[in-house]
């Protein structure tokens, strides 16, 4: 052992091992300019293969023929981000994989040219791994978004093995990775279908009842299709009041508000944050009064389903004008509303009558015109408390899924870790692999 590390294994700064480049090239389209393919900051964050080719759909912009030249990415370059929201992101890279023309990379991330022969599959691991990540998280700077610089990036230590053992380490992490991936995806597959199972149990509830030997008729509506026969078939608006309260303009300018903007909302949790703040710092979009029971629906940005409800008696509880505040007459119940808004039916209904491409919208107006089904006032609670078992249920399901998944993905950061520094005996693994192979 030297230095804590196997015989023949080394520290190096990543000064010592290739050069770090910025391009300053923006996403922008300028005339007289040659259009190239642009690699992005989004390229490599998020992206799970670590690798950059011809598979992926790269920006066009523009870019002069000098800088298109010094900037052209090669085979065996890292992109990195040197910027990140948070301090556990920052510095993450990914390969290239290809031979991509014209393709250039934009001034919000680097590229890195190594001038130490190393083996290519291992390139992607070189980085990307705890115990380097972790060196960029520690000397990262900065407050709303955290900063890397050439400086820093040069300076942090990487760990470089014998080419021989690179691409052992490089094959094996290559095999178990997809495995874990594999197992990942077969989870968050079955997220996907739990979800779609979801929005089933309800849209069957909420328009054919709990009752299967039922009597049914038709709806009137061709959407909807056959109801039972003693519900009721009417508009929104006939069993709900809508943005009934507003917040007077001529509030006290320290007047404190727990302010619910449409981003704070999502369709399977509700209400996810709430934030504290005067009427005077207030948004002029903060005006919705709502109470305990009213349902809020986002009537911008239709497709993200911000759909809540309120649940608990809060005064100071201020939403944005841009929901559409239901407040349900006697004769609807207040959680019967709530499941009904989020069946796909209702979902589909309110898609198809927004309005516009990049922000689809529905006036007020329109969505308390849309139908709504009215089982008999006890029936509705009863189809709430079958509901709301069955996603207890689900819920509970999911949360064991999600909890193996988060195991699996620090199952696949350690084992590369390991793999890099030189903790784990690849002989003994691959001696093991065998021999359950055997058995």
């Amino acid at each position: 052992m030297i230095d804590g590390l196997p015989k023949g294994w080394a520290y190096k700064k990543l000064r010592f091992v290739g050069r770090f480049l910025s391009s300053g090239i923006d996403k922008k389209i300028v005339d007289g300019d040659p259009l190239v393919k642009m690699i992005n900051y989004t390229d490599i964050y998020g992206n799970k293969t670590l690798k950059l080719d011809n598979s992926r759909e790269f920006m066009e912009v523009s870019c002069p023929a000098p800088k298109q030249k010094s900037c052209q990415v090669h085979y065996g370059d890292l992109i990195f981000t040197p910027s990140s929201e948070t301090i556990e992101d920052i510095g993450v890279s990914a390969l290239v994989d290809e031979h991509l023309t014209d393709t250039v990379f934009s001034y919000h991330v680097l590229r890195f040219t190594f001038t130490e022969k190393v083996y290519h599959e291992f390139k992607k691991y070189l980085c990307n791994n705890d115990w380097v990540l972790s060196e960029f998280s520690r000397v990262a700077k900065g407050t709303t978004r955290q900063i890397l610089n050439r400086n820093d990036f040069n300076s942090i230590r990487v760990i470089l093995p014998p080419f021989q053992e690179q691409v052992r380490i490089a094959d094996f992490l290559d095999q178990k990775t997809s495995e874990i991936d594999e197992l990942i995806s077969a989870k968050e597959k079955l997220l996907k279908l739990l979800e779609e199972k979801k929005v089933s149990i309800i849209t069957r509830a909420v328009t054919k009842g709990l009752d299967p030997e039922v009597k049914m008729k038709y709806s009137g509506i061709d959407w909807l299709g056959d109801i039972p026969e003693h519900w009721r078939v009417g508009r929104l608006k006939d069993y709900v009041l809508c943005n009934m309260e507003s917040l007077s303009e001529n509030s006290e300018p320290d007047y404190e508000i727990e302010y619910v903007d449409i981003s704070s909302v999502n369709f399977t949790e509700g209400i996810s944050n709430k934030e504290l703040i005067t009427f005077e710092k207030a948004p002029s979009r903060a005006r919705r009064i709502v109470r305990k029971g009213d349902v809020i629906i986002s009537t911008v940005r239709t497709y993200l389903k911000a759909i809540a409800r309120i649940e608990q008696k809060d005064e100071s509880c201020i939403v944005s004008t841009g929901f559409a505040v239901l407040t349900p007459k006697s004769m609807l119940d207040s959680k019967y509303l709530y499941i009904y808004v989020r069946s796909k039916n209702m979902i589909d209904a309110i898609m198809a009558n927004s309005v516009g491409v990049s922000y689809p919208a529905i006036s007020p107006t329109r969505l308390i015109s849309l139908t709504i089904p009215v089982p008999p006032l006890d029936e509705q609670l009863n189809i709430v408390k079958d509901i709301e078992l069955k996603l207890i249920y689900m819920k509970n399901l999911e949360a064991t899924i999600i909890k193996a998944i988060v195991k699996l993905k620090e199952y696949r950061i350690s084992i590369i870790t390991a793999a890099v520094t030189g903790r784990m005996d690849l002989n003994k693994l691959k001696q093991e692999h065998q021999d359950e192979k055997t058995h």
